[in-house]
Parts: structure tokens; C-alpha cells; sequence
């Protein structure tokens, strides 16, 4: 019986040292998995905020282009012109229609010019007894200058050279005694045509007689209720005659909005 109860002890003894220590499992947690559906939402939602953003910065960019083109002094003169286009200038003897036209003609101007018999020859060498012509071309317009003579003898010229024509030029010289005399003239010559066409006055010989200030001019016509723009002009160089064109081309093909 000792026997057996020593084998038996011997026996639970060999068990409890061979039991193996459990192993505790580290479980992973996977968070669940979406449904097909909503994981196709949330993709079309980045999409959509990404195509937003994107959409966004494109207004942005559009929008300071257009800032930048509108203030743009090139875009500021950009108007549909026609193919062929018609200016008159007209004025005071000496005002510089002739010296105008030649500082922008690309080919050597058409004149009419002759010695004068009465008093102009005291004020100029030749004065011009019928017209001057002269032209050049911007962009893909022909621009056709007419001169009419300053004599008031020959006042009726201008009836005939402004018939076409898409606005008229006063120039009026400064150096003279009663320079809104011969505004007065001019603009009532040309009354029936202005009652169509719009014009500019061009104010020459400032740095000669500084008798006179510009603003007399405007003052004049505003008291007529006339509201032609008055602008000083140097008719020997180009860009300035080139300036005072373009106001008339600017108000006579520009669309108005009523």
C-alpha cells in the first residue's frame, strides 16, 4: 500500500511541474469595416471638397486676372474700330491743323498750301486754301485725317470734309487776344454736324501766351451747355495728336448703355 501511495504522489508531483504556463492572447483591434456604400460616399466627399478647393482658387486667380486686365490702360482703349475711319480737324489760323496731320500721316500728307495775300501773312508764311489729308493705320483700321482751312473765308470747307466723318477736332491757339472768339466761330459753324458727332477742343501754344488758362475754355461751353473735353495739345508731336484722335474714336464707337 506504501508502494502505490508513494507512485501515486510521485505522479501528482510530476503533473503540477509539467503543467505549462497559459499564454495570454494579445488580440488586435481592427476597427469595423465600412459598408461598400458609405466608403464610397466618404471617397466621393474628399473628391468633391477637393474639386471645391480647387474651384475656389480658380475664381480667386480668375478674379485678379480681371483686376489686372480692367485696370489696364491698354484694355481701357479697347474698342471694336471699324475698317475705315473719318477725323476732321478744324480751328483758329496758325492753331497747327496742318503741323497735326503731318506728325501722324505715314506717307507724306496731301496739302493745299499758299502764300497768303491778306492779313494771315502776318501770322504765317503759307496758310492752307482748300485741305490737308494725311492717314495711318491702327491696329486693322485706316485712319483718314482731313484738315479744313482756319480762314473764315473758307468756312464753308467744312460742310463738305466733315460729311463721313465720325467726329471733329477744334483747335483753337492760345496765343491770341480773344481766343473764345474764334471757339464761338467754330463751333457754330460746325452746329448742324455736332448735333450728331462728338468733338474735342484742342488747346495749342500754352507755353507761348500764358495769358489765358485753359479752364476759360470748358467755362465757356458749359455756359451754352456744351460739354466737349478740352484738352492742351502739342500738335508738332505725334502722340499727342494720336491722344486727341482717340477720344474722338473712344466716344464715337464706344456702345452705349441706356
Amino acid at each position: 500500500m506504501n508502494f502505490f501511495k508513494k507512485i501515486r504522489s510521485f505522479f501528482r508531483k510530476k503533473q503540477r511541474t509539467d503543467k505549462v504556463p497559459a499564454i495570454k492572447k494579445t488580440v488586435k483591434h481592427t476597427p469595423p469595416q465600412e459598408s461598400g456604400t458609405k466608403s464610397q460616399d466618404r471617397v466621393k466627399m474628399d473628391h468633391s471638397h477637393k474639386a471645391t478647393k480647387k474651384t475656389g482658387e480658380h475664381k480667386k486667380n480668375k478674379n485678379k486676372q480681371s483686376t489686372r486686365a480692367s485696370t489696364d490702360p491698354i484694355h481701357r482703349h479697347a474698342v471694336n474700330l471699324p475698317s475705315q475711319i473719318k477725323v476732321v480737324i478744324t480751328g483758329s489760323v496758325g492753331a497747327g491743323k496742318t503741323t497735326a496731320i503731318h506728325a501722324v500721316s505715314e506717307k507724306p500728307p496731301i496739302t493745299t498750301e499758299t502764300a497768303p495775300t491778306d492779313g494771315v501773312k502776318n501770322i504765317k508764311d503759307t496758310t492752307t486754301t482748300s485741305m490737308d489729308y494725311g492717314s495711318y493705320t491702327q491696329s486693322s483700321s485706316k485712319v483718314h485725317v482731313y484738315g479744313t482751312p482756319g480762314q473764315k473765308r473758307f468756312s464753308f470747307m467744312s460742310a463738305v470734309l466733315t460729311k463721313g466723318a465720325c467726329g471733329l477736332i477744334i483747335l483753337i491757339t492760345n496765343n491770341q487776344d480773344d481766343p473764345l472768339k474764334d471757339l464761338d466761330h467754330y463751333l457754330k459753324n460746325n452746329k448742324e454736324f455736332l448735333s450728331k458727332k462728338p468733338a474735342v477742343v484742342g488747346i495749342t501754344h500754352l507755353d507761348v501766351n500764358s495769358t489765358h488758362d485753359i479752364s476759360i475754355y470748358s467755362e465757356f461751353m458749359n455756359k451754352q451747355g456744351i460739354n466737349w473735353p478740352v484738352v492742351p495739345i502739342d500738335a508738332r508731336k505725334s502722340a499727342d495728336v494720336l491722344n486727341i484722335i482717340d477720344h474722338i474714336t473712344q466716344a464715337s464707337f464706344t456702345p452705349k448703355f441706356h
